[in-house]
């Protein structure tokens, strides 16, 4: 097993490119030991050799895997990243708005609800540990406690976060990402099946019976957890 996952959520004109490294010890408990937001305006060249640069530490040699979002631009900077981090597995993963993940070898594409289900089953299950001391840490569990699933009235569902608490949402992509690809690569049995559980109010109803429209934030008892994980 490879213990280190490195993840990257690839921003776009006004977004940052989110990296986050996993530990993953043999019971599947999973340490957060490295949050990064990248400049924005930073070249995609340049944020290559970053990423590139973050892989030939002497503890990562032969023992990672890293995974990138590949939606839209990140297509074009995954095939410029991958010769520089071989020969450790690669996985592009392209996040869709469907109900199936499906894999291709190293080219997965999976639902924004199986990535956000992942993290926040990890979170449930107390074995995802955040760092305390960083301001990208900080930064993190805000967006966290900020982000939403909301049911329409036609019974689709959205993802994001309340903008008027965090404006960014792409460290918990990239925590997302690295917490769903270290979970699949982890078992040898991998099958690409949904993480078990459902993001807390996904499935809610209305007395009606119709899928409630309101937005669903992390419950209180999580966000409790994810401020002590701070010492806040």
């Amino acid at each position: 097993m490879r213990p280190y996952t490195l993840a990257v959520d690839l921003g776009q004109a006004n977004d940052h490119t989110a990296i986050i490294g996993l530990r993953r010890s043999g019971d599947g408990a999973l340490e957060c030991i490295g949050i990064e937001r990248l400049a924005l305006g930073m070249s995609y060249p340049a944020q290559v050799e970053h990423i590139a640069g973050l892989t030939r530490s002497s503890e990562l040699s032969g023992r990672y895997v890293v995974a990138v979002d590949a939606t839209g631009v990140g297509a074009a900077v995954v095939d410029m990243l991958r010769p520089k981090v071989q020969p450790a597995p690669f996985y592009a993963v392209t996040i869709t708005s469907g109900d199936t993940a499906t894999k291709d070898g190293y080219k997965w594409r999976v639902p924004k609800r199986d990535l956000i289900g992942a993290a926040q089953v990890a979170l449930q299950q107390r074995r995802l540990k955040l760092p305390k001391s960083s301001s990208d840490a900080k930064t993190l569990v805000e967006e966290l406690m900020a982000y939403r699933v909301t049911i329409g009235a036609s019974g689709h569902d959205t993802y994001g976060n309340d903008w008027r608490q965090a404006p960014h949402d792409d460290l918990v992509l990239a925590l997302a990402i690295g917490v769903y690809v270290s979970d699949a690569t982890a078992s040898q049995e991998a099958s690409f099946s949904s993480p078990s559980g459902r993001i807390p109010g996904s499935d809610r109803r209305s007395s009606t019976g119709r899928r409630s429209s309101t937005g669903v934030p992390i419950p209180a008892w999580q966000q409790r957890h994810l401020r002590r994980a701070l010492g806040r």
